[in-house]
């Protein structure tokens, strides 16, 4: 595991604050400059319907990169939205092959320069080829400013003047001509979609404000803005701004990293879940948890893995799995099972290799059937992340303050199947019913290394 250190002129301070001013934050409203999506998937004949809001008032410039479970990107676009407006994409699979369609008349550019939008009766459509599932990233360029030409009438012009201003126009020179920076006003969701099967699972991104005080704004072919370009400008030169609530206090740090300040924002020592197996109701529980830095392993400021462990504890409180402590999760048979930066642990009786609930590939080494048999039918998981090396070396402050756990994102889908509705005829009706799991998060300052 990699050390971590911010600079030693770094600030560290503990304090009381508002939860949704200051500096880089994971956002409670679910509205930032930068969003993660955790999961899309097209398994089990499933669709994932991916929305992108601009809450602001001014119009928006967005990159989004849909990325697959390899954490590689199959998609890299610059999105142009209006004010109060939103794209919606869906992410299918036809003959083999996954797709992006987009019926929005939302100006999209691509990493061609090509700029494009689609329609009802003509969507836009990307091949995105045979990946199976994956997470997106939405980082908020910059907003429009309303008096300049950018904007003409406050709105955003026709998709062939954006992309020509990149050509010869406004944006040859100087990409921020006209622009101001992100507004903190972008948020997204996810809906998969099993239609034959009368599924639907919504999932929340996940926000972080304060993520950019200056305009990013660069054609779609430019490795940024993405996660590790954070800007705090008044943090000093190359330096960003942390916030973290624990259970009492709210902490800011200064990072010499901008990543560091995105993995404190994002760093949990345990998910805890509500899960729900009962056998006669054919209850199952998927709890997917994704580390979206992962990807990021070869820049400063990476936040690498830790082990993880499996605890579940019934609804009486009496530990059930993970007796003698926690059941350890082999990070390199997940990683070589689920894909590089998405992880799936399934409970449910029996235990099924791919998911019944999502689809994807699960792990076949925590069986719950012997304790659903023995009365069990549901609790509390916990995935509890630990460092794999004592002492353990985290993610540091410059007062020696240790941020315990992994950086990670975690969503958990509920399903119930029912197939003895009576209709009055000589067949039942075969019912499904879902809801998503918000899981806990548990945060923890470790003591000091120095």
């Amino acid at each position: 595991m990699k050390s971590i250190r911010s600079s030693a002129a770094a600030l560290a301070v503990l304090m009381f604050t508002s939860a949704q001013a200051g500096p880089l934050h994971r956002a409670e409203t679910g509205i930032g400059s930068a969003v993660i999506v955790p999961y899309w998937t097209v398994h089990a004949e499933q669709d994932s319907l991916l929305t992108v809001r601009n809450d602001a008032e001014e119009p928006s410039a967005v990159r989004v990169r849909v990325l697959d479970e390899e954490g590689e990107v199959r998609l890299a676009l610059g999105l142009y939205l209006n004010a109060r407006d939103q794209w919606i994409a869906a992410i299918t699979r036809v003959d083999g092959v996954t797709e992006l369609r987009a019926p929005d008349a939302s100006c999209v550019l691509l990493e061609n320069g090509m700029g494009t939008s689609g329609t009802t009766s003509n969507p836009l459509r990307i091949d995105l080829g045979d990946a199976p599932a994956g997470s997106v990233e939405i980082v908020e360029m910059a907003r429009a400013q309303l008096e300049s030409q950018a904007v003409p009438n406050g709105r955003w012009p026709g998709c062939a003047t954006i992309a020509q201003r990149f050509v010869d126009g406004m944006w040859s020179q100087d990409p921020n001509a006209g622009l101001a920076a992100p507004a903190d006003r972008i948020g997204a969701t996810i809906s998969i979609l099993r239609v034959g099967g009368g599924t639907m699972s919504t999932i929340d991104g996940t926000a972080l404000a304060g993520f950019s005080d200056e305009a990013q704004h660069a054609p779609a072919s430019a490795l940024g803005p993405d996660l590790s370009k954070a800007v705090d400008s008044e943090a000093g030169f190359g330096q960003v701004r942390s916030r973290v609530c624990f259970e009492d206090s709210c902490r800011v740090d200064t990072w010499s990293e901008p990543l560091e300040a995105v993995a404190a924002a994002l760093t949990a020592v345990a998910v805890h879940a509500e899960i729900s197996i009962p056998p006669g109701a054919n209850g199952r529980t998927d709890i997917v948890i994704h580390r979206p830095l992962e990807r990021y392993e070869t820049q400063p400021g990476y936040f690498t893995e830790t082990r993880a462990g499996l605890r579940v504890v019934d609804r009486n409180g009496v530990r059930v799995l993970g007796t003698s402590g926690l059941a350890r999760i082999n990070h390199g048979q997940i990683l070589q099972v689920l894909g590089f930066d998405l992880e799936a642990v399934i409970l449910d009786p029996p235990v099924a290799v791919p998911s019944p609930v999502l689809g994807h590939p699960g792990l076949p080494e925590f069986p719950m059937t012997p304790l659903v048999q023995a009365g069990t039918d549901g609790g509390i998981a916990e995935i509890r992340f630990e460092s794999a090396i004592v002492p353990p070396v985290e993610l540091t402050a410059s007062d020696g303050h240790r941020y315990i756990g992994e950086a990670v994102i975690a969503f958990g889908v509920q399903q119930f199947t029912n197939g003895n509705i009576d209709i009055g005829g000589p067949q039942t009706v075969l019912s499904n019913y879902r809801g998503t799991i918000t899981p806990r998060l548990e945060r923890r300052l470790g003591p000091p290394l120095f």
